[in-house]
């Protein structure tokens, strides 16, 4: 990591948009996600891109401390296909290896933002594709009450919901088990990777 850049748009295009253009701008083998309210610890990238090159993974992603209104860890399980179909385990914050993001044709846009990251997981467990988790708490992610999940995302998730059920076999709480879980076990990493 020699190098970076900061890039700007005068109008918002959405979370995948952005996403997508980085990645497509990149001239690395791999491109750490962030969004604003992340801080990234020194040893971050370094320490996700020896996960990458160790494992072979498509993507790998730290522990993170979760701090303002609602302190705690994030990221803290090892990648388990099975589990995303409850819910997101794994936060857009991680390195994610290009080839990968271009296997899924990037990040899609969804009626509501806020799970462009869940769903770009779902469909990477769905190809075979995996994270490798590293069990440090190498950054931070703030948490408020006014992000953009609390203000547009929670209130209008039916349409998502919907959508996640019918696409990925996504199960909420009060939904019945679906054979997507069982499909996703098969893509389980091989131990100790």
């Amino acid at each position: 990591f020699a190098r970076w850049q900061l890039w700007s748009r005068g109008e918002s295009a959405g979370l995948a948009a952005a996403r997508n253009e980085a990645f497509r701008a990149a001239r690395t083998a791999a491109v750490l996600v962030l969004d604003a309210d992340n801080i990234l610890l020194p040893r971050c990238a370094q320490r996700l891109w020896a996960a990458l090159d160790r494992t072979g993974a498509s993507a790998s992603y730290p522990l993170l401390e979760r701090f303002g209104d609602d302190p705690g860890l994030m990221n803290r399980r090892a990648w388990e296909p099975a589990r995303l179909l409850r819910c997101n385990t794994t936060d857009a914050l991680a390195l994610v290896r290009r080839e990968a993001w271009a296997k899924l044709g990037g990040y899609r846009k969804l009626e509501v933002h806020g799970w462009e990251d869940w769903d770009f997981w779902l469909r990477l467990a769905k190809t075979g594709g995996w994270a490798a988790q590293v069990p440090e708490i190498l950054a931070r992610y703030r948490c408020h009450l006014g992000s953009m999940l609390h203000r547009e995302t929670y209130p209008d998730a039916a349409p998502l919901r919907e959508r996640f059920r019918r696409e990925h076999g996504v199960v909420f709480d009060g939904d019945g088990r679906t054979d997507a879980v069982v499909a996703l076990r098969r893509h389980r990493p091989a131990p100790g990777t």
